[in-house]
């Protein structure tokens, strides 16, 4: 994928793995459909609706979320919610 593709993904529903923890800051992911070799990542307040969600309710790594893309980082990270009102309004 190059930068000129990325824009293309914002909004897209994918699937993600849960690679690793970061502090309380939220989860790194690997995105697993459609395939992606770019890092992800998921803020802690876009792990679910409401409040931010506290490090002891982070999804365990391995875990596989549906996310939101909601665009990247400049070091090319994409940027994802897990937030059901994303994917409710992303599906729509």
């Amino acid at each position: 994928m190059t930068d000129a593709d990325r824009p293309s993904w914002n909004q897209r529903i994918i699937r993600c793995k849960v690679t690793g923890h970061v502090g309380d800051l939220g989860v790194s992911a690997s995105i697993v459909s459609p395939s992606s070799e770019v890092p992800a990542f998921i803020n802690a307040r876009f792990l679910g609706d409401g409040a931010k969600v506290p490090v002891s309710e982070f999804p365990e790594v391995g875990s596989v979320l549906d996310a939101v893309v909601l665009g990247y980082h400049q070091s090319g990270e994409f940027r994802l919610s897990a937030q059901e009102s994303s994917l409710e309004r992303a599906g729509a």
